[in-house]
């Protein structure tokens, strides 16, 4: 120890230091209790940022830790066996579902199966590694949940020990990029659906925006949108009032609808485009929809193109069309509707109106819409057939009226109505002609069988006569017979005449001699009828047989006396015509001049029923045993026969107009000869061929009896054998027209084969039908109506064989 001073100087020294000792351990101390403190404030603070926050946190130790050195396969399994979680906390247990507890000292493998590769990969890198997994095999009420996961891996002496982690729940965002997805999908299916797209033109940047949609539209769909791009678009017509459009759209707010043609920079093509567009005043931006409308237009163009074909074909439309919603109410009538019934709209606003205005009678119209109606319920309304109607028109005139429905759609329907009076008249007149054609068959037929009888009575009566004197008292007696058997040749006449069986012997006539002496005659014998005459001047000729003629006008005349009791007036009146086509069609005549000639009285007149039965054989207005009811029937016949028509005008009080209209010829009048009734003689051969054997054997005996030899023949076939074998002998042939067999126009053919100049006078119980006109036609000399008398056959013989 040294002296005081340097021992105590040491020993200060040494205190000093102790003390500074001291102070550096309490420093010491106080510093460690500080960093404890703060360690526990931190841990604190780290419990409590775990326990609060939002995202999930994890920390998961292995037990024991795994080599990273082994293979990645091998590692990856290990790392699932060892894998423990310690640490989770709330917000990441939610995600799962679960509590902190339930979590808490499990193996991880149990919440997320590919955890072995998961970490594994984080052994190949100290950063931490985020990787993003969905739909994992977690979920909350079934519902499927998307995270984010960031972690990080703690590795020493090449062991993985712990992983510390974050997991995210992304689940909302997830759905609401699934949602927007799917709702960009469904915009798009319905731009391509709708052919439309949307646009966006931000004023301030000048830059667009379109859809996928717009851009197909516009064709630039690898183009960039400029403003200056898309201006480009519109034809030139149409830029102006875009222009303008936009501008009232952003500075005044009018509504932006528009449409107008864009050509296609890809294609070529134009098509119509229709925008609509509002404006965003916040954002300072228009935004709005296209669509191609192309084919709308292009619809539309063909509609009213049909539009328009339909109001021309309407307009000039040869049936009537109305125009008729379901209510009732009649939208339009065209001009052939007008025509028909006289109405305008404003007669008929409605069909209550229209069937009160169209059917009056109570009856009928009830009739008329219980049809109607029976229609609708059994066939519906658009299946329904055709009606035929009698319909009032607004003059009141009747017409008949076939009604057409059509059913449109749309509450609307058409009704089309055709004028098919004149038709039904026609077809009347076409009935009523084939029955008098079935009736006038029959008649023909008795008429002929009838003549062939009368003429047998006829010869015998004839030969009788000619044995006897003129004093002798059967005489008188057989001319009786005589007048009795024309008698009934008159009646057979009548019924040929109706039977339109022919004209006995048509020659170029003047029919205003003819009624000139007809009337002339008539008008003598009935004082109280006054006859006033107008006759046609250069009027033509017709060719007609004058007998039958004269019967028709007689006829007429009697009818029209018998209809003025009390006496009255005939007009008779004759001019030229000429029947166009259309009139003559309607008449089954042939087009051409024709001679009209017209009757008309002052008498009682007729009714429709009376009228349309006027000429039906044996009908009759008279009582019982006052007329046969032939006279009409004949009068009709025989001018049908004369190719002519007939028609009668009357009413109930106000007289009858009887129109005949005749073929004209230009042939010249030939004069009338006056019949003979002296018997001529002569001494030729005669060959007779009738398949009657009594007609046969009674007109033998009345050649015979004058003179001439006769070869006779009851066949068509034995004739030609008789003619063959004879024909050095024989001057003429009497020929039957109507033979069974080889018929008289076969027989005429072969004999003319035989003999080119072969005299012939054909024969028949008919008149100068078509048949027997065209055997004159074909060179036969003569024509004799059955039954004939000794002097007409004589006269007629001589006439062919001088």
């Amino acid at each position: 120890m040294k002296g005081p001073s340097g021992t105590n100087q040491g020993l200060f020294e040494e205190i000093t230091a102790l003390k500074k000792r001291i102070q550096e351990l309490e420093h010491s101390e106080a510093v460690y209790k500080q960093a404890e403190e703060t360690l526990r404030d931190s841990e604190e603070r780290y419990r409590n940022f775990i326990a609060n926050a939002s995202e999930g946190i994890f920390r998961i130790d292995l037990v024991p830790p795994v080599s990273i050195d082994m293979p990645y396969d091998l590692l990856s399994k290990q790392i699932e066996r060892c894998a423990v979680v310690v640490e989770v906390n709330a917000a990441l247990a939610g995600m799962y579902g679960l509590r902190r507890e339930q979590m808490i000292g499990r193996p991880v493998v149990e919440f997320a199966p590919n955890c072995g590769i998961q970490m594994a990969d984080l052994t190949k890198t100290d950063e931490y590694r985020i990787a993003e997994r969905e739909e994992m095999e977690v979920s909350v009420e079934g519902n499927p949940v998307y995270i984010v996961e960031s972690y990080k891996g703690i590795i020493e002496d090449r062991m993985l020990k712990r992983v510390w982690g974050v997991q995210r729940n992304i689940t909302d965002r997830k759905l609401a990029e699934k949602e927007l997805d799917i709702s960009r999908n469904r915009l798009s299916r319905a731009e391509i659906i709708s052919r439309s797209g949307n646009w966006e033109f931000d004023l301030k940047s000048k830059r667009v925006f379109a859809s996928d949609g717009a851009r197909k539209i516009y064709g630039l769909l690898n183009t960039e949108w400029t403003i200056a791009e898309v201006q480009k678009l519109p034809l030139p017509q149409y830029r102006e009032m875009l222009d303008r459009a936009l501008q009232n759209l952003v500075k005044e707010n009018r509504p932006y609808d528009v449409e107008f043609k864009i050509r296609r920079p890809d294609t070529g093509e134009t098509i119509d485009i229709h925008s609509i567009a509002e404006y965003d005043c916040h954002r300072d931006v228009v935004f709005g929809i296209i669509q191609d409308i192309t084919e709308e237009k292009q619809t539309e163009e063909k509609l009213n193109h049909e539009r328009q074909k339909f109001a021309i074909l309407s307009e000039h439309a040869p049936l009537g069309m109305a125009l008729i919603d379901n209510n009732g109410q009649f939208l339009y009538i065209n001009p052939k509707f007008r025509d028909i019934f006289g109405y305008d709209l404003s007669d008929i606003p409605d069909g209550k109106t229209w069937f009160k205005k169209v059917y009056p009678d109570e009856t009928y119209r009830h009739n008329v819409i219980s049809a109607w109606l029976d229609d609708v319920n059994n066939t519906g309304y658009g299946e329904q057939q055709p009606r035929v109607f009698n319909t009032t028109c607004k003059n009141g005139s009747t017409k008949v009226i076939n009604f057409i429905p059509v059913l449109l759609g749309n509450n609307a329907n058409i009704m089309t109505c055709e004028d098919i009076t004149e038709r039904k008249r026609l077809e009347m007149q076409l009935v009523h002609a084939q029955k008098m054609e079935a009736i006038g068959t029959l008649a023909g037929g008795i008429a002929h069988d009838f003549n062939n009888l009368l003429m047998g009575i006829q010869g015998y009566a004839s030969l009788t006569l000619l044995d006897l004197d003129p004093s002798h008292p059967h005489y008188e007696r057989l001319k009786r017979i005589e007048e009795q058997v024309q008698s009934g040749a008159d009646l057979t006449k009548q019924l040929l005449g109706f039977a339109r069986g022919g004209k006995y012997e048509a020659k170029p006539s003047d029919i205003n001699h003819i009624l000139e002496d007809t009337s002339y005659m008539f008008g003598r014998t009935k004082k109280e009828i006054s006859i006033h005459r107008k006759y046609g001047k250069n009027l033509h000729a017709v060719e007609v047989d004058r007998g039958q003629i004269e019967q028709v006008f007689m006829n007429l005349y009697v009818n029209a006396w018998q209809a003025m009791p009390g006496g009255g007036v005939i007009y008779l009146e004759t001019e030229n015509v000429l029947l166009d086509y259309k009139r003559a069609f309607s008449y089954s005549v042939k087009p051409g001049l024709y001679i009209r000639i017209s009757m008309t009285d002052t008498g009682t007149g007729m009714d429709e029923k009376t009228k349309e039965r006027i000429f039906d054989p044996f009908f009759t207005t008279k009582e019982m045993g006052r007329g046969t009811g032939l006279g009409l029937a004949m009068v009709y016949g025989i001018i049908k026969g004369h190719g002519g028509i007939i028609n009668v005008h009357s009413k109930a009080g106000q007289g009858t107009t009887f129109n005949i209209y005749l073929p004209a010829s230009e042939k010249e009048v030939i004069k009338e000869k006056t019949a003979t009734e002296t018997i001529t003689r002569g001494t030729e051969t005669i060959l007779l061929v009738d398949d009657e054997k009594m007609v046969l054997e009674a007109t033998k005996a009345l050649l015979e009896s004058i003179g001439y030899s006769v070869y006779t023949a009851g066949s068509g076939q034995e004739a030609i054998a008789v003619y063959t074998e004879k024909r050095k002998e024989i001057d003429m042939v009497l020929l039957d027209m109507i033979m069974p067999g080889t018929s008289g126009g076969d027989t005429f053919d072969r004999l003319k084969e035989i003999e080119r100049d072969i005299k012939v006078v054909l024969s028949s119980g008919y008149s100068v039908n078509d048949q027997a006109q065209q055997i004159l036609d074909r060179g036969c000399n003569g024509f004799l109506q059955k039954p004939f008398r000794i002097e007409i056959l004589s006269a007629k013989i001589r006439e062919i064989l001088d």
